[in-house]
């Protein structure tokens, strides 16, 4: 017969692999994302919602679930749930067993803090004892983003998203402008060259109709384009159209070297999904300690005090 003490374990294990799914739900939307779109918009930023979402309820069970056989079914239910959404591949296999037996060193972490301290402080308990759980996280969100088409594409444009392009842009127009006197980065083509063939002949005290200064414009545009490779209407923006020309070239450096720029992305999105776990973490910690309190409140929890016995050192 089931106590009512084990099912409120699998209550609290059914809501982690639950937030385990929508996690993954989640990450597919970036994983098919484009990645300059996802780079520059602030309307994907609640995805972050969901790993503080996996983390309160990585923690409140491993709290207070001691069940170990459970706790390890959970976590390969929880991983498996995070994954099911994509394809199968090997890889994929191995960020599920990974990343279930890296959130159990937590969990077992957790467990051993819980059970050596007198008073129940979460962020001792806790948050000294999340390293393996935000690695395994950081782990199984990578190798999906690996398998999925972002990692894939252009591998230029993946490793130079166009977004940090026109950061870089935006802040050494200045100096770009001693090299290309007049760009400015939201001019289109046709703009520019206006402006810098009407630069040159002020220069040199030389007036030219506005009708010839077209057509002067149009003969460069079109060498500009055979030099590029490209095809210019003159509509097109100078930050897209030198973009798109640096990207080219890169490319065409980088072929040799695309099947390496998938492990190269996923190293990228794994550091830096594991150099944040420390965000992610504080801004968790509230969260972890008002659902700690609530369960408290609604009896799913109670507090009781314990004599044990403790082991000293004497002289």
């Amino acid at each position: 017969m089931i106590t009512n003490e084990r099912l409120k374990e699998i209550f609290l294990g059914v809501l982690l692999v639950i937030s385990g799914f929508s996690l993954g739900w989640v990450w597919s939307h970036v994983t098919d994302a484009d990645l300059n779109d996802l780079s520059v918009s602030n309307t994907q930023l609640w995805y972050l919602s969901f790993i503080i979402l996996y983390l309160v309820a990585f923690s409140i069970f491993s709290i207070l679930v001691r069940t170990k056989w459970l706790a390890l079914l959970t976590f390969l239910l929880s991983a498996l749930s995070m994954h099911i959404r994509f394809s199968f591949v090997p890889l994929l296999g191995a960020s599920v067993f990974g990343g279930a037996l890296l959130m159990f060193w937590s969990y077992a972490s957790i467990g051993e803090e819980y059970e050596a301290s007198a008073k129940i402080f979460l962020h001792r308990v806790v948050g000294r004892n999340l390293g393996m759980f935000f690695t395994a996280l950081s782990l199984m969100l990578t190798m999906i983003f690996m398998t999925g088409p972002v990692a894939h594409e252009n591998s230029a444009k993946t490793l130079f998203p166009k977004s940090i392009f026109v950061k870089i842009f935006e802040r050494l127009e200045g100096p770009i402008q001693v090299l290309l006197p007049g760009v400015k980065a939201y001019d289109t083509v046709d703009d520019f060259l206006t402006n810098s063939v009407k630069g040159q002949l002020k220069d040199k005290n030389i007036q030219m109709p506005d009708a010839q200064i077209k057509i002067f414009v149009s003969e460069q545009r079109a060498q500009y384009a055979n030099d590029f490779g490209i095809a210019l209407t003159g509509k097109e923006k100078v930050v897209d159209v030198l973009y798109d020309v640096l990207v080219r070239q890169l490319q065409k450096f980088m072929m040799r070297f695309q099947d390496y720029v998938p492990y190269v992305v996923g190293a990228i999105i794994f550091l830096t999904l594991r150099g944040l776990s420390f965000i992610f973490y504080y801004l968790g910690l509230p969260f972890i300690w008002m659902v700690y309190v609530f369960l408290q409140t609604a009896m799913f929890v109670k507090t009781e005090r314990v004599q044990v016995e403790k082991e000293i050192l004497v002289l």
